[in-house]
């Protein structure tokens, strides 16, 4: 029938948003939390430690960019938060506290990417519908991939990803102002991994989704025996 695109986006859309909100959230807080463990205390003001996603909405991370790869079909989603704005010298040891303040959100999409492959497992012992059982798993699954797109993405040493807060937390002041000046080109870079790489034959996603996830879900899976 003529709606039933519609029907299929809008329910493409929701086996993605829930592990989309739950990976951006459990990343920002987890960098919220860290800063206030190693004394930056404006975080608590900004009550960037809130499960709520409206403290944590990013218009272009968490609405444009998704939708835009839902609508090209992209095997995969990635988003991102409203930044949890810290400064370096607010932290009693500047340097480990911003390499531990960017390898935070990374370490937490890690932890929450296992924890989706065992709720996945979960989802076939549980007694239930098919029709729920099915939107679950997918939940699961996207869960799973959201998370360690978040966590390789991040990865990546531009700014302003967590690795090139990391780089930053490396380089002595003089490189690091001139490093800085770079951030204002990383949406840029996040834009071309997604959207132009695959049209000059370098696939990250592809290769992501068909070689790297399906390993990973199998690897803690063997644990379960």
């Amino acid at each position: 029938m003529w709606f039933d695109p519609f029907l299929n986006f809008l329910y493409a859309l929701s086996v993605w948003i829930l592990s989309l909100c739950v990976c951006i959230v459990v990343h920002e807080c987890a960098h919220a939390a860290i800063a206030i463990a190693l004394g930056n205390r404006s975080i608590v003001q900004k009550k960037r430690l809130s499960p709520n996603p409206r403290g944590h909405i990013s218009f272009i991370g968490m609405l444009v960019m998704p939708l835009l790869l839902l609508l090209s079909k992209s095997p995969v989603l990635f988003g991102w938060g409203r930044k949890v704005a810290v400064d370096q010298l607010d932290f009693k040891y500047p340097r480990l506290g911003l390499f531990l303040f960017a390898m935070a959100g990374p370490m937490a999409n890690l932890v929450l990417a296992v924890a989706f492959v065992y709720v996945w497992y979960a989802m076939w012992l549980l007694p239930m519908p098919e029709n729920a059982r099915s939107w679950l798993v997918l939940n699961a699954l996207n869960g799973v991939k959201l998370s360690l797109v978040m966590l390789i993405i991040n990865m990546f040493p531009v700014l302003p990803l967590d690795g090139g807060k990391v780089v930053l937390s490396f380089l002595p002041k003089r490189w690091g102002e001139y490093y800085a000046e770079t951030e204002k080109f990383g949406v840029f870079m996040i834009l071309a991994i997604f959207f132009i790489f695959p049209q000059i034959g370098l696939d990250l996603i592809y290769n992501f989704n068909t070689l790297f996830y399906p390993r990973f879900v199998y690897f803690f899976i063997s644990f379960l025996g």
